[in-house]
């Protein structure tokens, strides 16, 4: 029997981000995160345990279970998957 779900190719980073931000899983900002005030979220998904500091920019990115986003951290296109907290700018990195 065939599976008439949707298949996708996980193997490159833009079919990462894209999956992550088009498929609707479930809810973008896990209830178990934590987003301070004045950080910015924008089309990111943002694991359980997560942290994202106050000031913190995160834009079409994905951040894993018990990730770190510090304050000065400005982020666009990324996947933050280390247990290392990050802080700067990054834009199309892997974290």
């Amino acid at each position: 029997m065939i599976d008439g779900g949707v298949w996708l190719d996980l193997g490159e980073r833009e079919s990462y981000l894209a999956a992550h931000r088009d498929l609707n899983l479930g809810p973008a900002i896990h209830p178990d995160a934590v987003i301070g005030e004045g950080a910015i979220v924008d089309g990111s998904v943002v694991g359980p345990g997560a942290v994202i500091e106050a000031g913190a920019k995160v834009i079409d990115s994905v951040v894993w279970a018990d990730a770190r986003i510090q304050a000065d951290a400005d982020l666009t296109r990324c996947i933050v998957c280390s247990g290392s907290p990050v802080s700067g700018r990054h834009h199309n990195e892997d974290l």
